[in-house]
């Protein structure tokens, strides 16, 4: 078994690159990604616009006991943990989906591939505790959870200012270089995104590259690579950490199922598949590899659908493939 703190957390990351849209040429803009796998714009957003999804996030949290009512700053109520939120109200607010479809933003992913890009509807939001421990996001490749494509990149977006302390998110520069990376089940670690679901990453030998992260400000955005392995830093402050993140990729490509789906769409996805794969005694990694096989394949779940990606994960474990 593996802890997130074992992976070098404790490690002051080198600062991220920066690049800004206007004073960086775009070819410039794009070798910077080929050659780190992450790109970290600096004012590329419009902060209005970011704090008005701030604003309404916040008052649902507060809502739900977690944050405390009064304060300018996204203070945490003491003892608080992101599993406890409801994510429901948040997938009703209009801020969040405004912040993503600006106008701003998509000049910048556009800028980032090359070409005109999609950003999905896919939104996470993510409300990082407190020395929250069980819920600290170990280093893992995002491709390891969706498989359909490596062309997509994700963006994060903070929705405050950040210190290293507020639990920013750092990148090994240059990981993408090595592609799929095996990921192996972190010992009490768990998703506040799909409930009960242990957390997976790469081992700490595994990781290439130096660790990266920086202060991060109203209007920054970050992209990175599906295969650049990235991770939470732990939250030592009193705040909530609070951001945003989705999937991007080049508008040509076939639509990506996952990327088009809202968070509640994929926990009630998630939870089907689950019902007919204890049916079929199917749990543990066993059901977490199907899951993510479903994923993929996006078709509606059902018994024929489970018992045939079944057959399949045997037959890829038959033959070695990862």
């Amino acid at each position: 078994m593996n802890h997130p703190h074992d992976a070098g957390s404790g490690e002051q990351p080198a600062p991220f690159h920066e690049v800004r849209i206007g004073r960086d040429d775009s070819d410039g803009i794009r070798r910077s990604f080929e050659e780190n796998g992450y790109l970290f714009f600096k004012g590329a957003l419009n902060p209005e616009t970011v704090l008005r999804a701030r604003s309404d996030i916040a008052g649902v949290l507060q809502r739900q006991g977690v944050m405390q009512e009064g304060s300018a700053e996204p203070q945490a109520t003491p003892g608080a943990s992101a599993v406890e939120v409801d994510m429901g109200p948040l997938y009703r607010l209009t801020s969040p989906w405004e912040l993503m479809a600006s106008p701003e933003l998509q000049e910048a992913v556009d800028i980032a591939f090359g070409e005109r890009v999609r950003v999905g509807r896919s939104i996470g939001f993510r409300y990082s505790m407190p020395t929250d421990a069980p819920y600290l996001t170990p280093p893992h490749q995002d491709h390891f959870y969706i498989r359909e494509t490596d062309e997509f990149r994700m963006i994060w977006v903070p929705l405050m200012d950040m210190e290293i302390a507020n639990g920013g998110l750092a990148i090994a520069a240059g990981s993408h270089k090595h592609g799929l990376q095996e990921h192996v089940e972190f010992d009490g670690v768990y998703s506040y995104f799909f409930k009960g679901r242990t957390q997976k990453g790469v081992r700490p030998e595994d990781i290439h590259g130096a660790w990266t992260s920086s202060r991060f400000e109203l209007g920054d955005l970050l992209m990175f690579h599906c295969c650049a392995v990235h991770r939470s830093l732990p939250n030592v402050s009193g705040l909530i950490r609070l951001s945003l993140n989705t999937i991007t990729y080049p508008a040509r490509r076939p639509t990506m199922w996952q990327a088009e789906r809202t968070g509640p769409e994929l926990e009630v996805f998630r939870a089907e598949v689950e019902r007919i794969c204890k049916a079929q005694g199917i749990v543990g990694d066993r059901f977490e590899e199907i899951q993510i096989m479903a994923f993929k394949q996006g078709d509606d779940p059902s018994p024929e659908l489970i018992a045939k990606l079944e057959r399949r994960l045997s037959s890829r474990r038959r033959s070695g493939v990862f």
